[in-house]
């Protein structure tokens, strides 16, 4: 009555620790007394080694209450003197009826991806060199894993297009989307909250300033209800071109300027007739934050420059300018001149 302990038979040898009272560890060779807290080891054909007091309970409060993904290895802090850890759980508190049961060299708590979800009794324990196993850590975990959430697609590491695109895998089972868009990792910021999406996409009504963002997205079913959200993805709006200054014009060249963009590496300027810039008349690259060109026909151009970094995918079109590049009546009589004078 009152007594807790574990004994373990492994090849040749009998182990045994003590949780709670007294037991003895006892063959023909001799006897050790083993109170609470300690354990030994007894060979075949040797006597009981000396009682050794069993390595502290791990700590388990740094554990999350909901464990969202399957397998799961989580971290815990590492007990002195530990050579392996052991993972143990159920579904009850007196553990008669093992869900999983694994080990491992590394500070971690294991759980298997055939887990159901559901609340369950998680214990560890810490191993010493002699393979004593120490006292166990216990705590209450519920996991939720289910449905898993779909595979995030786009936007990759940068996002550069005026109006932002999100999507993620189709799933036949969904009846609907969650998504979340946050300026911090941990979504302490977030700035956009969707849970009413049928497809696998969305797409900002308004424009992202420049900047880093992270998004993730979960999904409901008939069967399963809401799931957890997926790992947050990060990428990075680049900031947006420079606008140009008013153009340098002379008889033969056209001389635009802007101001430099902290890190460019390079710049992409179009020059277009029409505003849209469906058809460019001029897509050009330059290092400085400057272009010289041939001086284009006389009338109104539209400028629009962005600036690339290093590593990096252009960024998005800076507002579109207007120019007027004045016509060259000079030139035209200078051709005329001539046939004047022939006359």
């Amino acid at each position: 009555r009152g007594t807790d302990f574990r004994a373990t038979v492994q090849g040749d040898r009998l182990r045994a620790e003590t949780l709670e009272g007294e037991v003895a560890l006892q063959n023909r060779r001799g006897t050790t007394r083993l109170p609470a807290g300690t354990g030994s080891q007894a060979r075949r054909g040797q006597a009981p080694e000396a009682s050794a007091r069993l390595l502290p309970a791990p700590r388990l409060d740094g554990l999350p209450e909901v464990i969202d993904r399957l397998p799961f290895r989580l971290p815990i802090d590492p007990v002195p003197g530990a050579v392996r850890y052991r993972t143990q759980i159920a579904t009850d508190s007196g553990f008669s009826a093992l869900e999983s049961d694994r080990s491992t060299s590394e500070p971690v708590v294991l759980g298997g991806e055939s887990l159901a979800d559901g609340s369950y009794r998680l214990r560890a324990r810490a191993t010493d060199g002699r393979g004593l196993e120490g006292l166990n850590g216990e705590r209450t975990v519920v996991i939720n894993a289910r449905p898993e959430p779909p595979y995030p697609q786009a936007p990759g590491g940068f996002a550069t297009e005026e109006r932002v695109r999100f999507e993620w895998a189709h799933s036949a089972e969904a009846t609907r989307y969650h998504f979340e868009l946050a300026a911090d990792a941990n979504f302490e910021r977030i700035l956009v909250t969707r849970d009413d999406l049928t497809a696998p996409q969305l797409t900002l009504e308004d424009e992202l300033p420049s900047g880093d963002y992270w998004w993730r997205v979960a999904r409901s079913t008939a069967a399963e209800g809401r799931g957890p959200f997926s790992d947050p993805q990060k990428f990075r709006r680049p900031p947006p071109g420079p606008a140009a200054e008013p153009p340098e014009v002379d008889a033969d060249v056209l001389k635009l300027r802007w101001r430099a963009t902290d890190g460019a590496e390079r710049y992409h300027v179009q020059l277009a007739r029409s505003a849209d810039f469906e058809a460019p008349e001029y897509s050009l690259e330059t290092t400085p934050a400057e272009l010289e060109m041939p001086r284009p026909q006389g009338g109104t151009w539209h400028v629009r420059i962005r600036s690339q970094a290093a590593d990096s995918p252009p960024g998005p079109w800076g507002k579109p300018q207007q120019i007027e590049v004045p016509h060259s009546h000079w030139r035209a009589l200078l051709i005329l001149l001539p046939l004047l004078l022939a006359l």
